[in-house]
């Protein structure tokens, strides 16, 4: 079997998994990583497993687009992913406000907001046939 180098998987041309890629790349790399060790605590283990989870949530959601149930499912923990995430964050800018910019914070709380849209208007294109959004 030929591979076609020209051919880019449906997910990696969706809006949510673009944007989902940016902010986890940006929270490790501007967040995580400058978080002083004794501050790692259970709670910025689970920010960075949400923040870690979601663009593969989204990936195998639309390379089984295909399988409606499995699509939904993913599309909806990938959205529950979201709400923790900005959840935390929120957490993180009150807490660790010193450790942390405050308007890093805020642009990743408005980026995993715009991602939990685009998965609202996915899951309305593909589960319900709407093109609404």
């Amino acid at each position: 079997m030929s591979y076609n180098r020209r051919m880019v998987p449906l997910f990696q041309k969706q809006q949510s998994y673009v944007l989902s890629c940016e902010a986890m790349i940006q929270f490790l790399d501007e967040v995580f990583a400058k978080l002083p060790k004794e501050k790692e605590d259970k709670i910025i283990e689970k920010l960075k497993v949400s923040v870690l989870t979601i663009p593969q949530l989204i990936a195998e959601a639309f390379c089984r687009k295909n399988l409606r149930e499995i699509f939904e499912s993913n599309i909806n923990e990938a959205k529950s992913q979201c709400e923790n995430a900005i959840l935390l964050f929120h957490f993180l800018q009150e807490n660790l406000s010193p450790y942390v910019n405050s308007l890093l914070v805020e642009d990743l709380i408005s980026k995993y907001f715009q991602i939990n849209q685009e998965l609202d208007k996915n899951l309305g294109e593909v589960v319900y046939g709407q093109n609404q959004y």
